[in-house]
């Protein structure tokens, strides 16, 4: 009980620190610290490192994302597409100030980071390119390769709020689109790129019809 206490609480406080640190400035003497326990403590729960952090990633992934649950979904691929698109961009724009880190980390090759990216994006992308797929059965006005619309599908809707909010921490952007960035994480305007999103890749479903009929008369 002590051991699985004192796991728990290494974890937590990884899950703290790392947005901030990252994978080399996140020391065992600073999680210790951050834990209220020893460096010792750690050394003989975890075999070492990376060995933590993947358990550590992992619990988070677990946490923070969960797993996407589609009982109350209709039984209709366009429901079952809009409610995983909006489920994943809602738990990528909660969870921005760690996913940020972790990109970073792989950016430098750090293989710990790059294994768990792998895994965790290998079965989120399945889900999306399985539901794309049936989608294109029903409605493939706009014929093109899967790949294409899961790139479209992610440079929409998921895209602008990484890089938004990325490049507005660097300070690369102007002051009125720095200003605005956070009207890019609200529910509504999520909804809304999901929307463009399907509707461009399958123009002929019944709601895009009635979308472009009602801006034709305005």
């Amino acid at each position: 009980m002590m051991s699985e206490s004192a796991r728990t609480k290494f974890i937590a406080a990884g899950e703290k620190l790392y947005p901030e640190l990252g994978y080399s400035k996140l020391s065992v003497r600073l999680l210790a610290a951050e834990a209220e326990l020893s460096s010792g403590m750690f050394h003989h729960l975890f075999e070492n490192k990376d060995v933590f952090m993947l358990e550590m990633f992992r619990h988070y992934n677990i946490t923070a994302f969960g797993r996407l649950d589609f009982a109350d979904v209709p039984d209709e691929p366009f429901a079952r597409l809009y409610y995983a698109a909006f489920a994943i961009a809602q738990s990528v724009r909660d969870n921005l100030l760690f996913i940020q880190r972790i990109f970073t980390d792989s950016a430098d090759n750090i293989a710990i980071a790059n294994e768990f990216l792998k895994s965790e994006m290998e079965e989120r992308t399945r889900v999306i390119v399985g539901l794309l797929e049936e989608c294109a059965a029903i409605d493939d006005g706009v014929p093109t390769a899967t790949i294409q619309r899961l790139g479209y599908l992610s440079s929409a809707v998921i895209a602008p709020m990484v890089l938004g909010t990325r490049f507005n921490s660097m300070g690369l952007l102007s002051d009125e689109l720095s200003r605005n960035v956070g009207a890019l994480l609200t529910d509504e305007a999520i909804s809304q790129r999901l929307e463009w999103a399907v509707c461009a890749m399958f123009p002929s479903r019944l709601e895009c019809v009635g979308i472009r009929s009602d801006r034709k008369k305005q």
